[in-house]
């Protein structure tokens, strides 16, 4: 009679509440603390959703026959709940008790959840090709839809929300089905798997939530990984769609390549496992890619190849990048990096630039235990290197503007927090060399003014704050840990280098006049003075009035 009379107070506040505010109700009723056992609970939950609040109409706080709807209220729910969990003072210093299920919700709700997500998912790969239902994946759609309604992240609190919303999105994928992540369409008479939503989610959202600012975590580039083999078992020819899939990663979303290059020694024996237990064909020739390169590293490390010669350089660079970190040290690899030879320019240029990341990283997130001295020395010994064949170092802090270019896929694998902090790294770096023969490259000062102006930006908005008062005096091979320093020698060093400067740096001095704008206009007169001579004779009479 207990339970019977349970059931029916259930049913009866259910007839009195909408849709989301009985799930955020629920979501709060752990199993232990329930009147309810599994098996009413579990009845409850079934007539709640399917028999009550899914045909009622919207006005009754109901989905009017919309499981997509239903599914979009759910998840809102779930996400809107953990931020509350997340923001409460229940953590778990302060209450012991308060379990990670606790701040998650319901596990009973997430179970209903992964049910409709993919029931709804099922009915879009039966929908007709031409129609809107299977043109767009409705969970990253709905994702995205709540961070942009966060607002813009420019300050400091919008981007930690988002942040945290992002955090939250990604455990609610990870409880979903893998094969969820992949879209599947008609191309001509064959099915063929698109991941744009996905890429477009990593490139957007989960970038900026990396500790590393361009390495996913373990769980979310397994749980892609294998969504990807789930998925194109739906596919008339399975193989060639994955690696048609990773190889589009490469201008698409690159940073699911540096992942898979972070995880590949943990993250190979699953995928070769579970294609074993989905395929009967040969391992697809992407994956095998992958597994060649991690295996040519390694044997190029202990000596056994002579070269490390790629068809894609910045691939090999992150296989090369990740198995050095294994090592005890980087002494020995550095000596080894030495055979690499002529010709091996770009994997030395990607592999400077994933160090230089990793310097950044340990700068700003400190608490992941990245070595900031370490990671410097590092890098300077790659940029040595590089200096002894040229001065391609410089072109590890520009994009360029050509699409998909080296400079433009290393750049798009990286956070914007990241990006934002490679005037700090340039400057750290340069100042653990001696940059004589390298002021004398027409290239160099254009780039070493950009990234002073983007330090001075970076100083302005608030994003480095100077922890002590320092002179800033340049001293070479130091390395200078406050960004107020680094600016002041920035500085001093720019005002010294200009005149030794050759008169080719100068042929664009428009726009490096342009780049110190009303933020130096002490530089700005030292570059118009120095280099008078050759300003008159490149620019007409009309345009040195505008000096």
């Amino acid at each position: 009679l207990s339970c019977c009379l349970s059931s029916v107070l259930s049913r009866f506040a259910v007839s009195q509440l909408t849709f989301r505010e009985w799930l955020l109700m629920e979501l709060g009723v752990h199993p232990d603390e329930d009147i309810l056992s599994a098996s009413e609970r579990q009845e409850f939950h079934y007539w709640a959703l399917y028999q009550h609040y899914l045909p009622a109409p919207a006005d009754a706080g109901g989905c009017a026959g919309d499981l997509q709807e239903a599914c979009a209220v759910v998840i809102g729910s779930v996400l809107d709940f953990c931020q509350r969990s997340e923001l409460s003072n229940c953590s778990h210093l302060e209450k012991p008790k308060c379990s990670v299920s606790h701040l998650r919700g319901s596990p009973e709700i997430h179970g209903r959840l992964q049910e409709m997500v993919l029931e709804v998912e099922l009915e879009r790969r039966r929908a007709p090709p031409d129609s809107q239902a299977a043109k767009k994946h409705f969970l990253f759609r709905m994702l995205q839809g709540r961070v942009k309604a966060l607002g813009p992240d420019s300050a400091e609190g919008e981007r930690l929300l988002q942040q945290q919303e992002l955090i939250l999105q990604t455990r609610i994928l990870l409880c979903l089905p893998p094969s969820l992540l992949i879209t599947t369409r008609w191309k001509g008479k064959e099915i063929a798997l698109d991941c744009e939503d996905f890429f477009c989610f990593v490139n957007t959202g989960l970038k900026n939530i990396c500790s590393r600012g361009y390495v996913l975590s373990y769980d979310i580039t397994a749980h892609f990984f294998r969504g990807l083999l789930s998925a194109s078992l739906e596919c008339n020819r399975p193989a060639q769609e994955v690696t048609s899939i990773l190889s589009s990663c490469q201008a698409r979303c690159p940073m699911l390549l540096c992942s898979a290059a972070r995880w590949w020694q943990k993250l190979e024996p699953v995928l070769c496992c579970e294609w074993k237990r989905l395929f009967t064909v040969p391992l697809a020739q992407g994956l095998q890619r992958l597994g060649e390169l991690q295996r040519l590293v390694k044997s190029f490390l202990s000596s056994e190849a002579s070269s490390l010669v790629s068809d894609e350089p910045w691939i090999s660079a992150a296989f090369l990048h990740f198995t050095i970190q294994q090592q005890p040290t980087s002494v020995k690899a550095g000596d080894t990096l030495k055979r690499l030879g002529p010709g091996a320019e770009q994997i030395l240029a990607c592999l400077l630039f994933f160090s230089v990341m990793d310097f950044i990283s340990a700068r700003i997130a400190p608490q992941e235990g990245m070595n900031v001295s370490r990671s410097l020395g590092w890098s300077s010994q790659i940029a040595r290197l590089l200096e002894e064949q040229g001065p391609g170092w410089l072109a590890v802090f520009h994009a360029g503007e050509k699409e998909h270019s080296l400079g433009q896929i290393l750049h798009g694998a990286v956070s914007d927090q990241h990006q934002k902090h490679l005037p700090v790294a340039f400057y750290s770096l340069l100042f653990t060399l001696h940059p004589g023969d390298l002021i004398r490259e027409q290239t160099f000062l254009s780039v070493a003014i950009d990234m002073y102006m983007q330090l001075l930006r970076l100083f302005m908005d608030g994003t480095a704050v100077a922890r002590v008062d320092c002179t800033g005096s340049y001293v070479p091979g130091k390395e200078l840990e406050d960004p107020l320093a680094v600016i002041q020698a920035a500085r001093q060093f720019l005002v010294r280098a200009i005149p030794q400067c050759p008169p080719g740096s100068f042929s664009h001095l428009r726009q490096l006049l342009d780049l110190c704008g009303e933020l130096d206009p002490e530089l700005k007169a030292t570059l118009t003075n120095c280099w008078q001579p050759a300003v008159e004779e490149s620019l007409s009479d009309e345009e040195l009035l505008l000096f």
